[in-house]
């Protein structure tokens, strides 16, 4: 029995029926004249979303959170917007590479810096161009003016 009285009172309700938010007066036309409840066994008291007129403070605030949150996708999009062109670019740069090397395979060759000897031949009157990596010579032309002269 006391148990049962301990959940009546944790669920606010009172012996009588009447819990304590229950005032006679918040329950018109239920009060008897004696200022008991007549026909209540019990009742409780529930949340529900039910609609709201706005006054105009609240409709001040709701303005100001719209603007807060336009604001907010706005900086959004303009980062995604920035995001794409920068994985964009990383995309293009991928393919490039994929196309160096699609022709590196396909042409069997790939141009790169190499170190060149130029070799001045004054008794022939030519200049050689020589790959120092293979010993190659990989040019031979007659001199022109410029490089007829021999400097001291």
């Amino acid at each position: 029995m006391a148990k049962a009285k301990a959940k009546e009172e944790e669920n606010g309700i009172l012996e009588d029926g009447i819990s304590e938010e229950g005032k006679p007066e918040k329950i018109k036309g239920l009060v008897g004249e004696s200022g008991t409840v007549k026909d209540i066994v019990k009742y409780r008291t529930e949340t529900r979303n039910l609609k709201h007129q706005l006054t105009d403070i609240e409709k001040l605030k709701e303005s100001t959170d719209l603007a807060a949150a336009i604001n907010r996708v706005a900086g959004l999009e303009s980062e995604l917007k920035a995001f794409k062109s920068h994985i964009k670019g990383k995309i293009e740069q991928g393919e490039n590479e994929i196309k160096q090397h699609s022709d590196a395979i396909s042409n069997g060759y790939i141009y790169q810096p190499t170190d060149v000897e130029v070799w001045f031949n004054y008794k022939e009157g030519q200049v050689n161009e020589v790959r120092t990596d293979t010993g190659e010579i990989i040019d031979t032309r007659a001199m022109n003016a410029n490089e007829r002269q021999m400097t001291i």
